[in-house]
């Protein structure tokens, strides 16, 4: 599944579809005390190509690849 972003327009849409005028009325029933209040402290958005890259390199890292896996052995549909 491909990640494609909403426009502004698209998010002001939505937040009018339920009612609400910000993304921060989405949050006005939990209470600040137990709210984040900061910024994400999270990388750089990266574009799709590295993302795969970066997951290719982890997969080849994984060693039960060349070993034999029995994992789910005998898992089947049941009736």
């Amino acid at each position: 599944m491909r990640y494609i972003p909403n426009s502004p327009e698209e998010r002001s849409d939505m937040l009018a579809a339920v009612g609400l005028g910000s993304a921060d009325d989405l949050f006005k029933s939990i209470p600040s005390d137990v709210q984040l209040g900061r910024e994400l402290n999270i990388t750089h958005a990266h574009a799709e190509p590295e993302v795969i890259g970066a997951m290719e390199e982890f997969a080849a890292k994984n060693t039960a690849a060349t070993k034999p896996s029995f994992l789910g052995a005998g898992v089947y549909s049941h009736f």
